[in-house]
C-alpha cells in the first residue's frame, strides 16, 4: 500500500514540478505571490469575525480589503464576500451597489453570473421582481451552462 501512495505522490510532484519551476523563474506568479498584505490581513479578521457573528466588523475589514486590494483577483473575491455579508446583514441596497460595481469591472464569465445572480436576489429582497426576472433571464440566456442558470431559473 506504501508503494502505491508514493506512486500517488510520485505523479503529483511530477504534475506540480514545471509549475513551480516557471513561478521560480519569473515566467509565472499566483495572484497570491502578489496579494497586499493589507487587504489579506483584513479579510483574514472579516472571516473570523463572520464565523463569530460579528457581521458588522466582518463588513468594516471587507470595506478596508476592498479599497486595500492591490490585484483584481483579489478586489473581486473581497468584494463578493463583502456583499454576501451585506446580504446576510439584510443590507441589500447596499449589497445591489456592490455586485452592480462587480459587474462594471468587465468579471470573467462565472464571476459576471454570480453577480448578476447575487444581484437578483437583492432586488428580490427589495420587492423589485420585474427586475429580478429581467436579471434572471439574463442569466439564463447568457451564461445558461453554469450553475447560476439553474439557480436563476429556481428565482424566476
Amino acid at each position: 500500500m506504501n508503494h502505491e501512495r508514493n506512486d500517488r505522490f510520485s505523479l503529483t510532484g511530477a504534475l506540480l514540478l514545471p509549475a513551480a519551476v516557471a513561478v521560480c523563474l519569473g515566467f509565472a506568479a499566483p495572484d497570491s505571490l502578489f496579494a497586499g498584505p493589507a487587504a489579506t490581513e483584513s479579510m483574514e479578521r472579516a472571516i473570523k469575525q463572520r464565523s463569530a457573528g460579528d457581521l458588522d466588523g466582518a463588513i468594516r475589514n471587507l470595506q478596508k480589503a476592498v479599497e486595500s486590494a492591490e490585484i483584481a483577483g483579489q478586489r473581486s473575491l473581497a468584494s463578493f464576500m463583502l456583499g454576501d455579508c451585506l446580504i446576510e446583514s439584510r443590507k441589500h441596497a447596499e449589497a445591489a451597489e456592490i455586485y452592480r460595481g462587480i459587474l462594471e469591472s468587465q468579471p470573467a464569465d462565472e464571476e459576471r453570473a454570480e453577480a448578476l445572480f447575487r444581484l437578483a436576489q437583492c432586488r428580490q429582497a427589495l420587492g423589485d421582481l420585474a427586475g429580478v426576472k429581467k436579471l434572471c433571464r439574463q442569466i439564463t440566456n447568457d451564461h445558461g451552462d453554469t450553475a447560476y442558470a439553474e439557480l436563476a431559473r429556481l428565482l424566476m
